[in-house]
């Protein structure tokens, strides 16, 4: 099927469609998705008007149709080994962009907010959705780190990045992410949680 063809029957209602309407808005170009789908398919379409490139980070694609796109580039496995590697080699510029939206587990949640946070372009953007999942706090501890008040985005949640602070991901800082989301999820364990059945590394 065609992407226009799979638009035809998605539904986007959550927050896709809000999504690729806010890209053509903003006449953004260099996109980073965790967890590929239904929001691929409206970010394309709203790329193929305002030009650039997805870079998708997936374990497994779930979706059951195919993605093909010029500006669709897939990236195989979890963020908390891919985003750097997206961000050192794949990214012709700095995301305007980050939908988090991938496995949904306080480590991964909290790797993600933290280095995708660092990658963004100065008044980027970071749209994550399931932030209440498990009600770990993933989210909320990241926004009170960095003083950020959040909006809603349909189902889902959104930040701007100050237009002052510049990109300050580096090798070494994924590394402080890392650390700093094992160090939550061992907290999280320790306080009698645990996480989700659902099996992250396989879906289908």
């Amino acid at each position: 099927m065609t992407i226009q063809e799979q638009l035809d029957i998605a539904d986007g209602s959550r927050f896709q469609k809000k999504l690729g309407e806010f890209i053509l808005e903003h006449r953004l170009q260099i996109i980073v998705e965790i967890g590929s789908g239904v929001s691929s398919l409206f970010i394309l379409k709203a790329l193929e008007e305002t030009g650039g490139q997805l870079t998708s980070i997936d374990t497994a694609m779930w979706y059951p149709y195919e993605i093909v796109h010029e500006r669709f580039k897939p990236v195989a496995g979890k963020s908390i080994e891919k985003l750097v590697e997206v961000y050192l080699n794949y990214l012709p510029l700095h995301p305007q962009l980050i939908l988090s939206d991938g496995c949904h587990e306080i480590k991964d949640m909290t790797y993600e907010y933290e280095f995708g946070y660092a990658m963004l372009a100065p008044g980027g953007y970071l749209v994550a959705d399931d932030t209440s999942f498990g009600n770990n706090g993933a989210w909320e501890s990241f926004l009170a780190n960095h003083d950020l008040k959040e909006d809603f985005f349909g189902d889902a949640r959104i930040i701007q990045k100050p237009a002052h602070i510049e990109v300050y991901a580096t090798e070494e800082y994924h590394k402080n992410c890392l650390e700093l989301a094992e160090e939550a999820e061992r907290i999280w364990l320790e306080w009698g949680n645990k996480n989700s059945d659902i099996k992250w590394d396989i879906r289908v």
